[in-house]
């Protein structure tokens, strides 16, 4: 059986799907985040929630521990895209909507990765992540992306807010001169350095 590589909308990241089986939604529940040391006045203030919701999209690792959920259909082995998953449920999509379908618990096959499936709907319900800290680089990237995300709030608002992109200062005895693409705080991740730390934790 061949893979194919496909994008999950909730978290970003890169995934190895059977060509049997669709993913169709992650749905995380929500958690309280670890507050993150060495942050300016300026960043600490930014929605908390926000910042590492936006991290996790590019990651495929959980801090702290969370129930998980996936709705997939197909045949084949269903691999958890998130690491540290362990499977606590296995449902079935009875006859219904297909938004809002009722569903039935039931025991599927455990493979040496994940769950098989039997070409129906199913729903796949796991603890994910730990209760650990993150590591060291991974709250270095929160910092990054906190202060670079802080800064250019900052600089919008006394610039040219909502559509700036460059923006010149001078000082004592010269002058700085910081051009910006539009799109900066859309990639923000990546021009904060913030996505080259995570790159370990990209895949599970």
């Amino acid at each position: 059986m061949g893979l194919v590589a496909a994008r999950n909308a909730a978290t970003g990241a890169d995934l190895s799907m059977s060509d049997d089986l669709t993913l169709y939604k992650q749905t995380e529940a929500p958690v309280t985040y670890s507050s993150v040391p060495g942050l300016s006045d300026a960043a600490m203030v930014l929605d908390q929630d926000a910042l590492w919701q936006r991290l996790e999209q590019w990651i495929a690792y959980r801090w702290p521990k969370r129930e998980v959920q996936w709705v997939v259909q197909g045949c084949g082995e269903f691999m958890p895209p998130l690491a540290d998953a362990t499977v606590t449920k296995t449902e079935v999509a009875q006859a219904g909507t297909w938004e809002t379908p009722p569903w039935l618990e039931i025991d599927l096959m455990r493979g040496p990765f994940g769950v098989e499936l039997r070409g129906k709907r199913y729903r796949i319900t796991a603890d994910v992540g730990s209760d650990d800290d993150p590591p060291a680089a991974v709250l270095e990237a929160y910092r990054r992306l906190a202060e670079y995300m802080a800064e250019a709030d900052a600089k919008v608002s006394k610039y040219q807010p909502g559509a700036f992109t460059s923006y010149s200062e001078g000082l004592s005895d010269a002058s700085i001169s910081v051009s910006r693409p539009m799109n900066h705080k859309a990639r923000a991740i990546h021009y904060s350095g913030a996505a080259d730390l995570l790159r370990p934790w990209r895949v599970a």
